[in-house]
């Protein structure tokens, strides 16, 4: 790739050199920061005229309305600059802060924390935006975000952090050349989320063939009794979860006992359940003293996992050890009858029933009861094991692909990311018309 001719130090050590003739600036000197309006949640309406944009439309690169709140009606002292229009350049000041994306749709007004970018007329937008997605971007506003439960950057915040800029030409360039090759490498991450969906859809597929209609194609089949299990085969029982099973919910210890905790005893929590069918080191620890003292509810061998709260609801693993877990898990531990990769095969398919037998609370919860009721086929034991035999094999291949899919899919964002860094620091030359 092109390099400038002659380079000079910023002076910044994650910048490092810079093309000479480039400038030094700070965001404050090349954009005005417009804080948004303070809506009132009783000004709310269903299918408003007027979006109101909040943080979480406020995707990297990305502006995203779903979900909107919406108002019929301008408030009296909204300022003009509040009113969006498209093409205006937005930042995130809250949570995830310095999610950086332009407005691409007409009708919509800037909330609080959500600060709006003007832009002096001799910067492109563009450059400034792909200046501002780098990672140094956001390590710099995190590090001078207020500690509270959520990070939280003001306008000074962002209105410091250094930009070396271009001739406006030059930055047009830069802009319309990342455009460019950004543009083919998201064609190429789309094409492969793609195929990695269609794989997972599959794997779906495989499993609930399996675990459903077993693995002998000649086999006659007759009515389960449940609508969304279907046809089993003649030789199969179709039992509630209760029948072959105890079932348990986790616990934690008390956590003023610094002695029940960092140990080596596996104590699995929701951050654990990775979409993988069995669970084997969890992220948090329990120590032998906490079980000694029955400070955690221990869960035999070859037992199944279901998250039962929260947004991950539905979530199934298994563990293979004797282990332990938190109250949002609840536990189910089978009997001689019943192979537990077999149920955990059935089970991890079935997220969509479980969130339909949770409670409409805010915070949805699958109760033990509904567990305990959940129908599930029931081949005999053999024909149990056959299948979970079989799906190991078929669903540890398409995990391989699936996996080789995610390691390209890496790649291409560290590519991404590591190119718009070069060009807008000037360590790669983009000609002017390139």
């Amino acid at each position: 790739m092109k390099k400038y001719e002659k380079y000079k130090e910023s002076g910044i050590q994650w910048i490092g050199q810079v093309p000479e003739h480039w400038k030094k600036k700070r965001v404050k000197h090349i954009a005005k920061l417009v804080n948004g309006y303070p809506f009132q949640s009783g000004t709310y309406c269903e299918e408003g005229k007027w979006n109101i944009i909040t943080i979480s439309n406020v995707k990297n690169e990305s502006f995203d309305t779903t979900g909107c709140k919406t108002i019929g009606t301008l408030p009296v002292d909204i300022q003009n600059s509040q009113i969006l229009s498209k093409g205006d350049l937005l930042i995130s000041m809250t949570g995830n802060v310095g999610r950086v994306c332009f407005v691409d749709k007409d009708n919509c007004l800037l909330n609080q924390r959500v600060g709006k970018l003007d832009v002096s007329p001799n910067v492109d937008k563009t450059f400034l935006l792909y200046a501002l997605v780098s990672p140094s971007f956001v390590s710099y506003l995190v590090q001078r975000s207020q500690s509270t439960a959520q990070l939280n950057v003001g306008k000074e915040d962002i209105g410091s952090f250094p930009i070396f800029l271009p001739p406006l030409s030059e930055q047009q360039a830069i802009a319309g050349y990342l455009d460019e090759k950004t543009g083919k490498i998201d064609e190429s991450i789309e094409v492969l989320e793609e195929q990695k969906a269609d794989l997972q859809k599959y794997r779906a597929a495989v499993i609930s063939e399996a675990v459903t209609h077993g693995l002998d194609a000649t086999a006659k089949m007759k009515d389960s009794g449940v609508l969304w299990i279907g046809q089993i085969p003649k030789g199969w029982r179709c039992l509630p979860v209760k029948r072959f099973s105890t079932i348990q919910t986790g616990c934690t210890p008390s956590t003023s006992e610094s002695k029940y905790f960092d140990g080596d005893f596996n104590w699995f929590t929701p951050s654990d359940f990775k979409g993988q069918l069995m669970l084997s080191n969890s992220n948090r620890k329990l120590s032998q003293c906490a079980v000694e003292e029955r400070a955690c509810r221990v869960f035999p061998a070859g037992s199944v996992y279901i998250i039962g709260i929260g947004g991950t609801l539905g979530k199934v693993s298994a563990c293979s050890e004797v282990a332990s877990a938190n109250q949002q898990i609840t536990v189910i531990s089978p009997n001689s009858t019943m192979n537990y990769k077999f149920l955990a095969y059935f089970l991890s398919t079935k997220r969509e029933i479980f969130e339909t037998k949770a409670n409409a609370a805010t915070l949805p919860i699958l109760s033990s009861e509904s567990i305990a009721s959940f129908p599930v086929p029931v081949p005999p034991l053999s024909e149990q094991q056959a299948i979970a035999d079989y799906l190991d094999e078929k669903t540890g291949k398409i995990d391989e692909a699936i996996a080789t899919i995610d390691t390209q899919i890496a790649d291409l964002r560290a590519y991404r990311t590591a190119l718009i860094t070069e060009v807008v620091t000037g360590k790669v030359k983009v000609s002017c018309g390139e």
